[in-house]
């Protein structure tokens, strides 16, 4: 699973963009920047608490697999 507080993060450095170009949100088809980061990090606050756990890739068989033209081997 993938930690979606990346998104949170997304829309917060968008935000600083926003903040430079003086946007306005009633003349916007899409709600500010900041809206999406506080509405994501309440919807984020309901979700059920995890740890995100690396990707186990067995990266020597991907690269072999990538240069040899195969498809990617099966994760065991």
């Amino acid at each position: 699973m993938i930690d979606p507080a990346g998104m949170i993060a997304f829309f917060e450095r968008l935000a600083q963009s926003e903040k430079e170009t003086q946007r306005v949100e009633l003349l916007s088809t899409h709600p500010m920047s900041t809206a999406r980061a506080e509405r994501l990090k309440a919807e984020l606050n309901t979700l059920p608490k995890f740890l995100p756990e690396p990707f186990a890739f067995e990266w020597e068989k991907v690269q072999a697999s990538i240069k040899s033209g195969a498809a990617p081997p099966a994760k065991s």
